[in-house]
């Protein structure tokens, strides 16, 4: 099984779990899990907290393949020499649980795990430190734990999706399959 997208009729930038079943995989459960960012982080990301040092937040080039250059900081953000292997890197065309896997430059090179899907100059990026990443977030036992909001209960046909800024959003299975529903799924 892989990874799909969902969204709206206008676009489609939610990276998502198949409609939730038994036969989920467990590899699928982890991906989609590895980019949920906590509260504190999508805050941070959105600009409602600082981003203090355990968030990266700024612009690069990519270049369809597994390397980020010309990175900078936007304003507030630690500067790229704070930049870890082993960080979560989020953005356009970057696919879902990519990491940094070699920093160069002081940061400004970046070897990331995974190719991106496209070449283009001023990416927005948003990485963060996998120890603040939203732990156990979503388990196989169709339990979705949200933090400061709680535990839901992941019902069959359920979607889980994952937003650019790791915000996940859980969009019922009826609310996808029905005629006329804005929703999209791919």
């Amino acid at each position: 099984m892989a990874l799909h997208t969902l969204g709206t009729a206008a676009t489609t930038s939610l990276t998502c779990l198949p409609a939730w079943s038994a036969t989920i995989a467990a590899s699928d459960v982890a991906a989609v899990a590895s980019n949920i960012l906590n509260d504190a982080g999508i805050g941070a990301i959105l600009g409602g907290y600082s981003s203090g040092e355990t968030y990266f937040i700024g612009t690069g080039t990519t270049h369809s393949s597994t390397s980020i250059t010309s990175v900078s900081a936007a304003a507030g953000s630690p500067a790229i020499a704070t930049i870890k292997v082993g960080d979560v890197v989020l953005g356009a065309g970057v696919p879902a649980g990519t990491y940094v896997s070699a920093v160069a430059g002081g940061g400004a090179t970046l070897t990331l795990s995974r190719a991106a899907t496209a070449g283009a100059a001023g990416v927005n990026l948003i990485i963060a430190r996998p120890a603040l990443m939203a732990p156990k977030l979503l388990v196989d036992s169709a339990q979705l734990f949200v933090p400061m909001r709680g535990t839901l209960k992941i019902l069959p046909g359920d979607y889980v999706a994952v937003g650019r800024a790791g915000e996940v959003v859980l969009v019922p299975g009826n609310a996808v399959s029905y005629a006329g529903s804005i929703w999209s799924f791919t």
